[in-house]
């Protein structure tokens, strides 16, 4: 239990540890992180550590204020994905290097066949027909490696079967 969080009346429904830092998701789709920050995995804009739980505020520059669906912590570096399937990461993994600031993670460069660069969601576009979805995140790490999974559904045969017409509304 994290009792300042408590305090402060957030009930937390999911936590995950990297390295050595933590983030911990809020029912209301908040997210707080803490730990050790030397890679910028703490998404504050800074390098400093951090204690205690602190809000991580996604509304600063070019993103805006959304509700986040899941978090995951890698060794260095953080992910989460909000309610529209988008994934926000930063810290340092793979090409992302001290990355202090939450960036959006291009699906059209890393998977350019599910995710081509007009889509739906490589664009950050709400309320369109898709056909992939991401469904789940995970990330796990040890001394040596770093990996970030995602699990990604195929909705082509579903967006033909006018029976689930409405498939991508409920996945929103």
């Amino acid at each position: 239990m994290v009792s300042c969080l408590r305090e402060i009346g957030e009930r937390i429904d999911s936590i995950e540890c990297g390295f050595r830092h933590a983030i911990a998701r809020s029912t209301l789709g908040k997210v707080y992180t803490w730990g050790w920050n030397g890679h910028g995995q703490l998404g504050h804009g800074h390098f400093d550590s951090e204690l205690s739980p602190r809000l991580l505020e996604l509304s600063k520059g070019t993103l805006k204020r959304e509700k986040i669906l899941q978090v995951g912590a890698g060794y260095s570096h953080t992910v989460v994905m909000t309610d529209n399937r988008e994934l926000i990461w930063f810290g340092t993994s793979g090409t992302l290097n001290k990355q202090a600031t939450p960036v959006h993670m291009n699906l059209s460069e890393t998977l350019p066949t599910l995710f081509p660069p007009n889509s739906a969601v490589a664009s950050g576009l709400s309320g369109q027909q898709f056909d992939f979805a991401v469904v789940k995140l995970n990330c796990s790490w040890s001394k040596s490696m770093s990996v970030t999974n995602l699990s990604i559904v195929d909705l082509r045969a579903i967006n033909e079967d006018q029976s689930f017409g409405k498939i991508n509304s409920v996945l929103k």
